[in-house]
C-alpha cells in the first residue's frame, strides 16, 4: 500500500487563511502571554477555541482526501479536544 501524501492544494488552502493564522496566533499569545497574565477559565477555553480552529483543518489537510474523510478529522480533533 502507498503512503498518502497530503495534497499540497489542501494544505495551501489552509495556509492562505486568515482565519487559520488568526486562531494560530491566538493560540500563541494565550498560551504564552495570557495564560500568565490573567489565569483562569476564560484563558482555558480560549485555547480549547482556537486549537479546534488551527488543528481541525490541519489535520484534515494532512489525511483526508474525501469529503467524508474531512469530516471525520474534523469529529475526530473535536472527539479528541473533549476527551483531553
Amino acid at each position: 500500500m502507498r503512503a498518502r501524501v497530503p495534497t499540497t492544494s489542501s494544505l495551501r488552502r489552509v495556509a492562505t487563511s486568515p482565519a487559520w493564522w488568526l486562531a494560530l496566533t491566538l493560540l500563541v499569545l494565550n498560551d504564552h502571554v495570557l495564560k500568565r497574565v490573567f489565569s483562569g477559565d476564560l484563558t482555558g477555553k480560549m485555547s480549547d477555541f482556537a486549537g479546534l480552529f488551527v488543528a481541525a483543518p490541519l489535520l484534515s489537510a494532512l489525511v483526508a482526501r474525501t469529503r467524508r474523510a474531512r469530516i471525520v478529522a474534523y469529529v475526530a480533533t473535536g472527539e479528541g479536544f473533549t476527551a483531553i
